[in-house]
């Protein structure tokens, strides 16, 4: 029996274009007895696969290893920045051994009671009180952590590894089983130097990518490759060679059981809960801000911050001369307004070409939201100003503030006459080519009134939703065949018993923020070694405003009523009457303008994407877009993303 650390100096990386320093990211694997083949080089793949995700983490790559398992972890230092909190960390036997990437925000609490029962602390980090709440509770250690982690849990004594998740999927994780290995990581990149051999796109779910712009966990586009899924924990057993998957949080009953509660009383629950989500996340030991676009979401955060912080620093992203997209004058009204230090930064269209290979690498395959342009320009730039980011993320998953959930609950409630009379609307020219905001998404409904509540919402999310089968060749999907309906969905179960919207709520919360919105913001700003913290995904947050009647969230049109309510006397007046904004970016009018040559170019030749997308129709999409006839640009762009991943899939480390 051995055991190695081995600590490898950090070096910088040319990636995007720019130096950085080698963030947490953690990786490992146990070897089969069937993979001898793998021991004798069993450190030196453990290394490569940490380098590739160091990224992650500039300030130190650290592996340990026995016999059989080998584990190691590129790390961001942000509490305890000694040379006591690098991990691996263990138990005072090290019979238990750990990896993990993110914060635990209520270690200092945590670490009081487990020191009142005798645990031994060897740093003053907060992943270490994790070690000992496993000794100490076994597997209900998870129901003791407030914070985003992804872990890795090797116990010695049991034969088994543990890997989980935090409750709202704010870190990845990911994991093999192999004939010769099981092997984990926070980024599907590491694998590739673990095993490039085994590194299989998936046909199979290519169509569901263009339908929804990612693939839903816990799937992903390479063959045995699985994401774990939020609020999971997996244990791997040595010696039957055997996962088993455990849903350790469960936020559906938290819909199902409604309170009957006063407005008023309401509003000061939620403000408290707020403002203790605020102020656990400004816990760092290094520099800290907040994006702020003015939205708010953005500036609520900001303002609560800044009641705790005596400055702060925040930043924005424009683009100049296009008003329908530019935030940054509601950011300044915020700003101003809360006295904090602002930065404003403004996105070029020539940036896009740039960053395309780079998105690719980031995401580790193509990724259909376009707003993680913005997303990883803007997390570029402030981690040259701060190491950590209060972000307004999820506040609309929260609190309701989707157009989408207003739009498929009023069409629930539309007569049929409506319909039948709309039905001729979407013939007529004027109608089906306008790129008006209000007839395309009269159009949409239109198309959509025929789905149940949950798939009008899945279809508002779609890129490709009604034309997949155009998108597609046909023999490819006479030989992959995509199945929209929710029939077979795992959360199809969980809906019953709840109200329209919160199922919506519940839905969205199991889908959209899992599979995009936290995949978009942790791997930007990962790419950059910028640390994102949200407080709207604070679980006591969602639990509690889970059982809020429903006309607390939506009231007439008015989105997120009660959040509103519940800070109108903090914030401005021009922030909290403002329309909701995506944070989206012109690409459609840059399409037709200053990137018409290079998406023209891309386009034309699609390469060895050409044996899964129909060629004549993206030349259809590519006509009406140039044209000005439609706004394809969503649609664009997907296809653009997967002709880049195909070209790359197999060689992942052209960025660095």
């Amino acid at each position: 029996m051995f055991e190695q650390e081995k600590i490898v100096p950090t070096c910088p990386t040319i990636y995007d274009g720019g130096i950085r320093f080698p963030m947490c990211g953690i990786a490992g694997f146990y070897l089969h007895p069937s993979g001898s083949s793998f021991r004798h080089a069993s450190l030196e793949k453990l290394n490569a696969m940490t380098t590739m995700l160091s990224h992650r983490g500039p300030d130190h790559l650290g592996a340990w290893c026995d016999e059989k398992v080998f584990m190691g972890q590129a790390r961001l230092k942000v509490l305890d920045l000694s040379q006591a909190a690098n991990q691996p960390l263990f138990n005072e036997d090290k019979t238990i051994v750990l990896l993990v990437n993110g914060e635990i925000y209520n270690f200092q609490e945590l670490r009081k009671k487990l020191q009142t029962k005798g645990h031994v602390f060897y740093s003053q980090g907060d992943s270490e009180v994790i070690v000992h709440l496993y000794e100490e509770y076994g597997l209900d250690f998870l129901s003791y952590l407030e914070g985003m982690f992804a872990l890795a849990l090797y116990d010695k004594n049991k034969n088994h590894i543990i890997l989980a998740r935090d409750r709202t999927g704010k870190k990845p994780l990911y994991y093999i089983n192999s004939n010769r290995y099981f092997a984990f990581a926070s980024e599907i990149k590491a694998f590739f130097a673990l095993d490039a051999s085994y590194m299989n796109p998936d046909e199979a779910l290519f169509p569901y990518y263009f339908v929804y712009g990612s693939v839903p966990a816990p799937q992903t586009l390479y063959k045995n490759i699985f994401s774990l899924e939020p609020g999971h924990y997996l244990i791997y057993d040595f010696e039957k060679q055997e996962t088993s998957k455990h849903r350790y949080w469960d936020i559906s009953q938290f819909y199902k059981d409604k309170k009957n509660i006063s407005e008023r009383e309401a509003a000061e629950n939620i403000q408290i809960l707020l403002k203790e989500a605020v102020k656990k996340r400004l816990i760092s030991d290094v520099p800290l801000g907040t994006f702020l676009s003015g939205g708010l979401d953005s500036t609520l955060v900001t303002a609560l911050a800044r009641q705790e912080l005596s400055s702060l620093k925040t930043f924005s992203i424009g683009y100049d001369g296009d008003q329908d997209f530019d935030e940054t004058r509601y950011a300044k009204i915020a700003s101003t307004h809360f006295k904090t230090d602002h930065t404003e930064f403004h996105i070029k269209p020539f940036h896009i070409p740039e960053m395309l290979e780079s998105l690719v690498f980031a995401y580790d395959g193509p990724f259909g939201d376009c707003s993680c342009i913005p997303t990883s320009l803007i997390a570029r730039l402030t981690k040259q100003h701060v190491t950590v980011a209060l972000t307004g993320d999820g506040g609309d998953e929260v609190f309701g503030g989707y157009n989408r959930f207003l739009i498929s609950l009023w069409m629930e409630k539309v007569p049929g006459t409506f319909w039948k009379y709309g039905e001729k609307l979407l013939n007529k020219p004027f109608f089906e080519h306008s790129e008006n905001k209000k007839i395309k998404s009269i159009k949409r409904a239109l198309l959509a009134r025929n789905l149940s509540l949950i798939d009008k919402l899945k279809c508002w999310t779609s890129f490709f939703y009604f034309d997949a089968p155009k998108i597609l060749n046909s023999d490819f999907l006479n030989a992959h065949p995509l199945d929209l309906s929710l029939s077979s969905h795992p959360f199809q179960e969980d809906l019953k018993g709840m109200t329209p919207l919160s199922q919506m709520l519940y839905f969205n919360l199991k889908t959209y923020l899992h599979d995009d919105l936290n995949v978009k913001v942790d791997r930007a700003s990962m790419a950059y070694a910028l640390e994102t913290r949200s407080p709207f995904l604070d679980h006591h947050l969602i639990e509690y405003c889970a059982g809020l009647p429903d006309h607390f969230f939506l009231r007439g049109l008015q989105k997120k009523y009660i959040l509103k309510k519940s800070f109108e006397k903090l914030l401005p007046r021009e922030i909290l009457n403002r329309k909701k904004a995506g944070f989206g970016l012109p690409l459609g009018k840059w399409f037709r303008r200053e990137l018409k040559d290079y998406v023209m170019d891309e386009l034309g030749d699609l390469g060895t994407a050409s044996t899964t997308i129909n060629k004549k129709y993206v030349k259809h999409l590519l006509a009406e877009h140039m044209s000005g006839v439609a706004d394809h640009y969503l649609k664009l762009w997907n296809v653009l993303m997967f002709k880049k991943w195909l070209l790359t899939s197999s060689v992942p480390h052209f960025g660095g």
